[in-house]
């Protein structure tokens, strides 16, 4: 799945994804699991850039933020149309201490065809000292 991150609108966050023929729930729409992965994405991706503009840093530095989602919320509104570009705005709603809280809405054709809330933990300690390590060496060899 391809998922473009595009940019910070004011205060909201907007990407873009259009989906293919492969997604198909029934003739002419997309299956709800998809749409509940594009929520969870950029409600991950608005946590993060959240922290970091909190933090008056650039999205590339270190070390980096990591999020593990806690509750993931998706009211379908109506059917999500196949090849139709789909637009995802976030709005942070809470970033207080590890907790970032993000409201997104999708939107097809201009109009509103789901909304989601989403809530993140940014991982620290020990957990997260393990996870970095695990980035640094190679997990899988054949």
């Amino acid at each position: 799945m391809y998922y473009s991150f595009d940019y910070w609108d004011g205060d909201e966050t907007v990407a873009h994804f259009t989906p293919k023929e492969y997604y198909i729930a029934i003739p002419g729409y997309v299956y709800g699991g998809l749409i509940a992965s594009l929520i969870d994405c950029h409600g991950t991706g608005s946590g993060a850039l959240a922290a970091y503009r909190a933090e008056n840093r650039a999205p590339d530095t270190l070390p980096a933020f990591r999020f593990v989602t806690a509750s993931l919320q998706v009211d379908y509104l109506k059917p999500t149309p196949l090849g139709v570009e789909l637009e995802l705005r976030g709005k942070i709603v809470e970033l207080k201490g590890r907790k970032v809280v993000t409201e997104i809405i999708v939107k097809a054709n201009g109009k509103i065809i789901e909304r989601g809330r989403h809530r993140d933990l940014i991982l620290t300690g020990e957990y997260y000292k393990k996870l970095i390590a695990s980035q640094n060496r190679n997990l899988v060899s054949y």
